[in-house]
C-alpha cells in the first residue's frame, strides 16, 4: 500500500525539474502533470487532464480531479500528500502537492513563474488561494 510520504517523497524527485505546459516528463512537466506524475511514478492510476486548448477552465480541472480523486473537506483537513486546487485573482487554476517541511506546512508544485518544480511554504497568499483540496485513491 502506498503512503503518504511515498507522494510527498515522490514530488521532491521532481523539484528542479523545469516548467514546460503540457510537460509529462523529466524534462519539463506543469501543475497538472506534475500530480500526474507522481501518480505513475509510485504505481497509481491516474487520467492526464490536458485540454489541449490552452488555459484550462477551474471547472474542468475540479471535475477532472474528482473523477479520480477523492474531495477533501473541509479544505483545513487536507494532509501531507494531498492535491489543493488554488487560484489566484487574475490567474489561472493552479494545482500543488501538499507537504511539510522544518513543522511549516509547504507545496511542491511546478511554477511557470518561476519556471520550474520547487517546494516552498504555504504562505498567506497561496493558502487564501485554496478551492479545493483531493486526497489519491489507494493511499494509507
Amino acid at each position: 500500500m502506498r503512503t503518504r510520504a511515498d507522494i510527498v517523497a515522490a514530488a521532491r524527485a521532481w523539484c528542479g525539474v523545469p516548467f514546460r505546459r503540457d510537460g509529462r516528463n523529466w524534462q519539463g512537466v506543469d501543475c497538472a502533470g506534475l500530480v500526474i506524475v507522481v501518480a505513475w511514478t509510485i504505481g497509481l492510476p491516474a487520467a492526464d487532464v490536458r485540454s489541449g486548448r490552452g488555459d484550462p477552465d477551474p471547472r474542468e480541472f475540479m471535475a477532472a480531479f474528482g473523477r479520480q480523486m477523492d474531495q477533501v473537506a473541509p479544505l483545513d483537513l487536507a494532509r501531507d500528500g494531498d492535491v489543493v486546487l488554488l487560484l489566484k485573482p487574475g490567474e489561472l487554476v493552479h494545482s500543488a502537492i501538499l507537504s511539510t517541511r522544518l513543522g511549516r506546512r509547504h507545496i511542491i508544485h511546478a511554477y511557470a513563474r518561476l519556471g520550474c518544480v520547487l517546494e516552498e511554504p504555504l504562505g498567506t497568499a497561496w493558502a487564501a488561494s485554496r478551492r479545493a483540496a483531493f486526497a489519491y485513491r489507494g493511499v494509507a
